[in-house]
C-alpha cells in the first residue's frame, strides 16, 4: 500500500507496517487505482474472482453456516451418508467472547459516511449475489 493512504504520524513513528482499517478502506475505495493495483485475491470482490454469472455452480457454501451446509452437500454428493470427514466447525477462537457482529460494527464505526458508501458500492455485487445485507444501519453502526 502506498504512503498516500497512511496518516503521517503512523509513518513517522515506525508503524509503517501496521495499517489501520480506515487506511485500508481508503486504499480499497480509491477510484484512481486500477483494479489490478488495488486488489489481491484476499480482498477482491468474490464476484470478480469466481464469476458466478459466467460459471454455473451447483453449490455455494457460506463460511458462517459451514457445518450445516457442508453436511448437506456431503449428503447430496454421497447419498445421505454422513461421515467424520465432514467437520462440524471450522477453526474458531473458543475463548473469544465477541461475536462477528460486534467486531464488524466496531470496525465500521471508524468509517465516515462517504467511506461506508464507497465500500458498500465496491462490494455491491457480493452483497446481492451471495445474499448478504448491505444495510449497515442494521448493524447499529453510528458513523460520524
Amino acid at each position: 500500500m502506498d504512503d498516500r493512504y497512511r496518516r503521517r504520524s503512523a509513518l513517522s513513528d515506525g508503524a509503517e507496517h501496521n495499517v489501520t482499517f480506515v487506511e485500508f478502506v481508503r486504499f480499497l475505495t480509491d477510484k484512481g487505482l486500477d483494479d489490478a493495483d488495488r486488489f489481491n485475491p484476499h480482498w477482491a470482490p468474490v464476484a470478480d474472482l469466481c464469476r458466478p454469472c459466467r460459471v454455473h455452480y451447483d453449490y455455494v457454501v457460506k463460511l458462517e453456516r459451514f457445518g450445516a451446509e457442508v453436511s448437506q452437500l456431503w449428503k447430496a454428493l454421497y447419498g445421505g451418508v454422513t461421515s467424520a470427514v465432514v467437520p462440524s466447525t471450522i477453526h474458531r477462537n473458543a475463548l473469544a467472547v465477541r461475536t462477528s457482529h460486534d467486531v464488524t460494527a466496531t470496525y465500521l464505526r471508524r468509517l465516515s459516511r462517504r467511506q461506508m458508501r464507497r465500500l458498500v458500492r465496491l462490494y455491491a455485487d457480493d452483497f446481492r449475489l451471495f445474499d448478504y445485507s448491505s444495510d449497515v444501519q442494521a448493524l447499529d453502526v453510528h458513523r460520524r
